[in-house]
């Protein structure tokens, strides 16, 4: 599949890209350096810039080693790079050009993904990160985007890295955790049904469990409609089309329900997950993500463009091990560590990990504690109630006290 974004997929819209506009309309010239591994790529690459009239390319080269002195010659707005090239090689380059010539937009282009080579996109602070086969759509938008972010960035109207969050849009909260089990789920839904409470109509929640989402079942939820509706019109989304998709809970709370099987659960890039993010952000207060326990390029992706990470951690050695590991991706991305909290959950009195003891091994804060209640878990679950009914107990009074401690922890953000 194709990964696009701003870092795409595999990568994210490092992910502030701007909404996309019909941008082509807008712009009379954008000009190109591409490097490419030889005659062929380059050809293919002129085939997919073809369809946008827009785009110019200036020059092109498969010789890496000269890619500094061509873009300063040639004088570019966006440089597309191979990563296969060689002497030097694409991800090198790229860096390189971001190093050197700051203003140009640069975009990696790879024949196969992985995960190291996504972080080091992200970190050199690249403008997107396609995979092949990409369409000549995906490729023209990925470019008028990077030279947006670029001009917009010259002309001073922004210097924050990528992002999807702008000014007077709402909070993304993402929920994580390294480890299954763990009750991720139960506290996305817990916080985002809370949240409604105390801001109906003003909340979403959008299920990025692919494979395994079930907030569906702590928010008695029944729904036909999944993201795998939004499939094909993820470049294309209006206020009518979510409407259509949409599943609503108790308070106008608006869910996107996770694809129903396996099958389903395929072929989503962090592209499509970032358009999703941006349309939703623009409209709720707060929007709030479940998402995989696995580390991939969406679970990345989302943890980049929040306003609030939310860790989900269980008092006991493998959660802390498990999830020591995402912090480290965490910190190796650089993303800002104060947008990190835990979630301590199913704490016990004679639990040995505190919460003092997670702050001091995670080096990030612990912003609610969770009580462990199976009494009142089992009494809800089992008959069928939402997460929204849970009666007074110690679990209710802990669920409240983390969406107060997270609605304090965004709305200090913005001051």
């Amino acid at each position: 599949g194709t990964a696009n974004g701003c870092l795409r997929r595999p990568a994210p819209h490092a992910v502030n890209m701007p909404p996309m506009r019909d941008a082509s309309s807008k712009v009379e010239r954008v000009r190109l350096l591409l490097i490419g591994r030889n005659d062929a790529s380059l050809n293919k690459l002129r085939a997919l810039l073809a369809a946008t009239p827009s785009l110019q390319e200036v020059g092109a080269i498969s010789d890496s080693s000269k890619a500094i002195e061509q873009a300063r010659n040639r004088v570019p707005d966006v440089v597309l790079v191979e990563a296969e090239v060689l002497p030097v090689l694409g991800m090198d380059v790229a860096r390189l050009l971001r190093t050197e010539l700051a203003h140009i937009g640069v975009i990696l282009i790879a024949a196969q993904s992985g995960a190291g080579l996504y972080q080091d996109a992200i970190q050199a602070g690249l403008h997107d990160f396609l995979l092949m086969p990409v369409t000549a759509e995906e490729l023209g938008k990925s470019i008028l985007r990077a030279y947006e972010r670029v001009q917009q960035v010259t002309a001073g109207r922004t210097g924050a890295a990528p992002g999807v969050r702008r000014s007077g849009a709402g909070k993304i909260i993402t929920v994580a955790s390294a480890k299954g089990g763990s009750g991720k789920s139960f506290i996305a839904a817990s916080l985002a049904a809370r949240l409604a409470a105390k801001h109906p109509g003003n909340v979403s929640l959008l299920d990025f469990s692919f494979q395994f989402g079930d907030v569906d079942l702590f928010l008695n939820l029944r729904g036909e409609k999944t993201i795998r509706s939004l499939s094909s019109v993820f470049s294309e989304l209006s206020s009518e089309i979510m409407e259509d998709v949409y599943v609503k809970g108790a308070n106008d709370l608006q869910v996107v329900l996770a694809p129903k099987g396996s099958d389903e659960a395929k072929g989503f890039t962090v592209d499509d997950i970032g358009e999703l993010l941006r349309f939703v952000n623009q409209s709720r207060r707060f929007t709030v993500v479940d998402t995989a326990t696995h580390i991939d390029d969406i679970l990345l992706s989302c943890l980049r463009d929040s306003s609030l990470v939310l860790l989900v951690v269980n008092p006991d050695v493998i959660s802390i091990r498990s999830n020591a590991k995402l912090i480290k991706h965490y910190r190796d991305l650089q993303y800002p560590l104060d947008r990190l909290q835990v979630v301590l959950n199913r704490r016990r009195a004679q639990d040995a990990l505190d919460k003092g003891k997670i702050q001091k091994a995670f080096g990030c804060q612990v912003c609610a504690t969770i009580p462990e209640d199976h009494e009142t878990m089992e009494e809800f679950l089992n008959f069928g109630r939402s997460v929204a009914d849970i009666p007074d107990s110690r679990l209710s009074q802990g669920l409240d006290a983390m969406a107060d401690s997270v609605a304090r922890i965004v709305g200090a953000a913005d001051a």
